[in-house]
């Protein structure tokens, strides 16, 4: 009964509400000075305010043009074909327009009051999201994982995407990625930059997104906007210890009822990472019992396929239909690791040691489909949008874990084997609808989700041991776990501008039922609730020199199905991974004030506090000397932070972005292996990073960005970080054959001193993890490009350069 009164709740919030984005279009038509037609003009859209250039189309046969999706503003309008332009015109839309007619001369005077510029914000700052615009930089010839790296306030640790120093979600052109941290970085290795327009970082979610996550990297791709088809293809290589190769193509095709993309890369790499750990087993009296020190070095070859494509369907002037199909197959993940542990006695003695040899194969499959429809309702700017995704993801893992126990002379104690075969295969399902109403003062937005997840695992074990050192993981090591869960969200949002005000409010509704069913263990863990997500977005522009906002928002991060499988991974005999089914859903509320002057320097101050913050957490058993890591809830995360940003070109082809946050950590969990005895970790720290974009030469066809970050220390979890992390990395851009070709070289990681270690030390705990991974790398790429790409179709390209691109044709 409680789940129909939900279902209930979700059907009258859609019939009740009213959703947000007023757009508009904008037609006329091109003739040259005898007023004839021009068939396949380009006709560009310029913002008034900079003359960036926003929009472009080309004119039909009969030359008329029509401009779909503009925004409310002041712009600019312009054709040009073969060394004809029109005269620049004034175009203010705040409905669907018509423009008449734009006539070609052969010779038009500059206009001296005009002057066109690329000078496009590298950084743009909106009222919920700052906009990272990566289109024709430097940083576009990497891949979108190296966009990612290099996007303001993200960082990396050991493998996880954080920002504002927490987990953060990917979205695509606003479709969540539902995928763990190594099938998200394998997906973005796959995806070349040059695709990619901007990068959205959106910190406080306003009610139209999930409520799951803290904050939200919206990766845009770049659409084409020119009729005709081109194409590109691309090599990449990297080199570390172990060379890493990527080739690529890209094709686009557009016509007056089509607009498609289809993109292929295989990456083939093979990966090196030592590592070391330390473990200090105490006694009952607390005195130490033994020292084990672990030296590893594990290599992994992987060969991986990424298909991306996207068909856009014009049906009518009012209805599209977009049609998208992502997949990454890699049928090889080969994995071997050789690991030498000392286990020495209370004096530092040697006391024995053991080898341990695991070879791990691993073929993983992730297919991703979308459909959405899209109807332009009325002459009013009202929007409906129909989106079902499916997602299936299918992997099998074998490992086989050998172990050899010696004494110090080299005489065998044990030699054991292990060998665990897994499967695991998981089906998304998504269906949502948005609904856009403006009216004359006010727009709306309103819509409904259904998610659901339905995942299946098995795992088997073979021990050839029966005198088995690490007993305390029987029992768990081979099971069959389903998970299934359904999630209902409805949300309804208004937006307000008015003199000097812009205010932005929603509420978001969501019901969860879930439910993990451990066979062999029969165990079944339920949990069903329902939470509401107000967001409240206020903005005051006393003037153009001084802005100022206050937001808050109320999150919600349910733990992914992968760590509620209660499955052991086996590092060694002694060392597991393993997954938790009563992780419970952490809750994150978040208050944010900001100042900005000038548009060019920004201050933030954010309190935050997530109750149950999920993380990995290692727990040894001093007693029987084995340790596990155990993902669980923490009691409470407390930060503090005030974010200092200054955005601004330096010299005309010299933009810097530097940030800087100094922060106030407080971490409270449980102690599980000493009886949840309730202990605090906390830290004072700072992140501090320099982006500098150059342009060389008078053409600016050499371009560089050089990275410059440092953070002294940090934690997360129980674990602290023992030293402090820098990163200097530059890539630098060459285009020749009239930007027909592009080759792009790099360092990354240039002082080798991303990686440091951690530990996690408290009571009579006392684990230490170092990993290092191929992190300082040389980076080179090239790009060439064919097929009608110098009409341009990128925001970032100023008119003035297509428009001399197009005259040399």
């Amino acid at each position: 009964m409680k789940l129909y009164n939900n279902v209930f709740l979700y059907v009258f919030l859609i019939c009740s509400s009213s959703l947000i984005a007023q757009t508009f279009k904008v037609e006329g038509n091109v003739k040259d000075d005898l007023r004839e037609a021009i068939p396949f003009a380009n006709v560009y859209l310029l913002k008034a305010a900079d003359t960036t250039l926003v929009y472009g189309g080309s004119t039909e046969e009969d030359g008329t043009f029509e401009i779909k999706d503009v925004a409310p503003d002041n712009y600019l309008l312009r054709a040009n074909y073969l060394g004809q332009t029109s005269k620049l015109i004034a175009v203010v839309v705040t409905k669907n327009t018509n423009v008449g007619e734009l006539v070609l001369a052969e010779h038009i005077e500059a206009l001296s009051e005009v002057v066109v510029t690329n000078k496009k914000p590298i950084i743009e700052r909106k009222a919920d999201r700052i906009i990272f615009n990566v289109a024709n930089s430097a940083l576009a010839q990497g891949s979108s994982w190296d966009i990612l790296k290099r996007t303001p306030g993200v960082i990396i640790m050991q493998g996880e995407i954080k920002l504002k120093n927490r987990a953060a979600d990917v979205y695509i052109n606003d479709r969540k990625v539902y995928l763990t941290a190594d099938e998200l970085q394998q997906l973005l290795q796959g995806l070349d930059g040059g695709n990619i327009e901007a990068v959205e970082v959106i910190t406080n979610p306003p009610s139209k997104y999930d409520a799951a996550g803290n904050s939200i990297l919206n990766i845009t791709t770049t659409k084409n906007l020119s009729i005709g088809y081109k194409g590109a293809i691309h090599t990449d290589y990297a080199i570390a210890i172990k060379p890493k190769y990527t080739f690529g193509t890209n094709h686009y095709y557009k016509n007056d009822w089509l607009n498609s993309y289809v993109s292929y890369s295989l990456n083939t790499k093979e990966e090196v990472r030592n590592g070391a750990t330390d473990l200090l087993f105490a006694a009952e009296n607390g005195m130490t019992n033994s020292i084990w020190e672990s030296r590893f070095k594990r290599a992994t070859h992987t060969n991986t396929h990424t298909i991306n494509s996207l068909f856009e369907f014009y049906l009518n002037d009012k209805n599209t239909i977009n049609l998208s199909v992502s997949s990454v197959l890699s049928p090889k993940i080969d994995s071997d690791r050789n690991e030498l542990t000392t286990m020495f006695d209370a004096n530092m003695m040697v006391d024995s040691l053991y080898d341990t040899s695991s070879t791990t194969n691993d073929y993983e499959n992730t297919h991703l489909f979308t459909v959405q429809h899209i109807s332009k309702l009325g002459e009013k700017g009202t929007e409906l949008t129909t989106q079902g995704n499916y997602i299936v993801f299918d992997k099998n893992q074998e490992q086989n874990l050998d172990t050899k126990y010696r004494l110090p002379d080299n005489t065998i104690l044990n030699e054991n084997r292990i060998v665990t075969l897994a499967h695991q295969k998981t089906k998304i399902y998504t269906l949502q609808s948005d609904l856009i109403y403006p009216t004359e003062h006010i727009v709306f937005e309103t819509g409904l989700k259904y998610s659901g997840i339905n995942s299946t695992s098995e795992q088997e074990f073979e021990n050839s041991s029966s005198n088995t050192t690490n007993e305390s993981f029987n029992g768990i090591v081979a099971d069959n776990f389903d998970y299934d869960e359904n999630i209902f969200a409805g949300y309804i949002s208004t937006s307000k501008e008015w003199d000097a005000f812009t205010v932005k409010g929603g509420l978001r509704g969501e019901y969860t039922n879930s439910k993990g069913n451990s066979l062999v263990l029969a165990q079944i863990n339920s949990n069903s609730y329902f939470n509401l997500f107000p967001t409240l977005f206020l903005q005051y522009q006393h003037n153009e020199n001084h802005l100022f906002g206050l937001n808050f928002n109320r999150r919600i991060s349910r733990p992914p199905f992968q760590l509620l499988n209660p499955f052991i991974t086996f590092i060694n005999e002694n060392n597991v991974v393993q997954g938790n089914p009563k992780i419970q859903p952490s809750i994150t509320n978040r208050i944010t004030a900001s100042y900005t002057l000038k548009n060019k320097l920004t201050f933030d101050f954010y309190v935050e506090r997530i109750k149950n913050d999920i993380y990995r957490m290692p727990f040894q058993n001093n007693e029987q000397q084995t340790i596990s890591t155990i993902t669980d809830n923490l009691i409470n995360g407390d930060q503090v932070s005030i974010d200092v940003t200054y955005q601004d070109y330096i010299t005309d082809n010299w933009y810097l972005y530097a940030y800087s946050s100094f922060f106030y950590l407080k971490n409270q969990f449980y102690a599980r292996a000493n009886n949840n005895q309730v202990l605090d970790l906390d830290v004072k720290s700072c992140y501090i990073l320099a982006q500098n974009y150059i342009s060389f030469l008078e053409d600016k066809s050499l371009n560089a960005v050089i990275t410059a970050s440092y953070m002294p220390t940090f934690i997360s979890g129980s674990f602290y970080h023992d030293k402090a992390v820098a990163d200097v990395s530059i890539s630098v851009q060459k285009h020749f054959l009239d930007k027909s070709l592009i080759v792009s070289l790099g360092v990354d990681d240039l002082l080798n001193a991303t990686n440091i270690p951690v530990t996690s030390n408290y009571l009579d705990q006392n684990y230490s993890y170092y990993s290092r991974p191929e992190t300082r790398m040389f980076t080179g790429k090239a790009v060439y490009k064919f097929g009608n790409f110098k009409l341009k179709n990128s925001k970032a390209e100023a008119v003035e350069e297509q428009e001399r691109l197009l005259n040399k044709d």
